[in-house]
């Protein structure tokens, strides 16, 4: 199961709610396709399967959703702060792709200098930030093409350029 989303809000009062979704080009999160809300990030705490009825994207760029089987505000009132997830088999992944979930874990080098092992991801507004951590402290570091060098998925392994630049960011461990 991956995380894909949260849900904000309500909008409106047939049931409709507005939804925050980390990669908004998200192919997956569209008519027909059920989603999975959970109060919290565990997947194992899961409430419940909604079958996705329609999308749209409002002229400020909002994302509204409405759900079969949720028609009335107090309904969608309830779903407020649920996260979205999908099945990683509803994904449509293509060669070449990776998923950012799939980072986590991965160990990190510069060159042949072990830096440390991806932690956490979160989006920093200009795209995605990995969090590199060692027995000292975190690095936030870009996810960007001019960053990374080589992803080696088959050894669970990241080569970036330029980490030593980030070093002087680094922050201790909490």
């Amino acid at each position: 199961m991956l995380l894909i989303g949260r849900i904000i809000k309500p909008h409106g009062l047939r049931g409709k709610v507005e939804v925050y979704l980390y990669n908004r080009e998200n192919s997956v999160f569209k008519k027909g396709v059920s989603i999975i809300v959970s109060p919290t990030t565990n997947p194992i705490s899961i409430q419940s399967t909604l079958p996705i009825k329609s999308t749209c994207i409002t002229p400020a760029g909002k994302i509204i959703a409405s759900f079969e089987g949720i028609n009335k505000i107090e309904q969608a009132e309830k779903l407020k702060g649920f996260y979205i997830f999908v099945k990683r088999e509803n994904l449509k992944i293509k060669e070449g792709e990776i998923l950012v979930a799939d980072l986590i874990g991965m160990t990190v080098y510069e060159g042949k200098k072990l830096v440390g092992k991806i932690e956490n991801t979160y989006d920093g507004g200009a795209g995605i930030v990995l969090v590199i951590s060692n027995e000292k402290y975190n690095v936030d570091f870009p996810f960007q093409d001019d960053y990374i060098e080589f992803i080696d998925e088959k050894n669970r392994r990241v080569f970036v350029k330029y980490f030593s630049d980030f070093e002087e960011f680094r922050y201790n461990k909490k």
